[in-house]
């Protein structure tokens, strides 16, 4: 028997067709696939966990960082999610990089608090 190159598929007739699926006849996307393929998941996590010299360290047991990297592919983050990030963290510092057309911008945020005017 040869391999005619050709794959078919086929459903029981139990399966109730919708067009929301992949159209293998003309290669077209509908609603979900569409959305899936076009979702763009950017999220925000440490990439590296940074420890200044220490004469204590050990890789073994290295202790805390002193702070935490984490890169950015697209924006800037929103003020939403870097607290979500601060949050996770359990007050280890977090420092944002962020690479834009070759140029590299390294951030930090503090809270800052502004005294009140008479």
């Amino acid at each position: 028997m040869k391999n005619s190159g050709t794959c078919d598929t086929t459903v029981p007739p139990s399966v109730v067709h919708t067009d929301q699926s992949f159209n293998r006849v003309d290669g077209t996307c509908s609603n979900i696939t569409k959305l899936l393929k076009e979702m763009h998941i950017d999220e925000i996590s440490p990439s590296f966990e940074v420890y200044l010299p220490n004469s204590k360290f050990k890789k073994s047991s290295p202790g805390a960082p002193s702070f935490l990297l984490c890169l950015l592919r697209n924006k800037p983050p929103s003020r939403i999610e870097l607290e979500m990030v601060e949050n996770n963290f359990g007050g280890i510092p977090l420092k944002y990089c962020h690479v834009d057309n070759g140029r590299v911008s390294f951030l930090s945020f503090d809270k800052v608090a502004l005294p009140r005017l008479p």
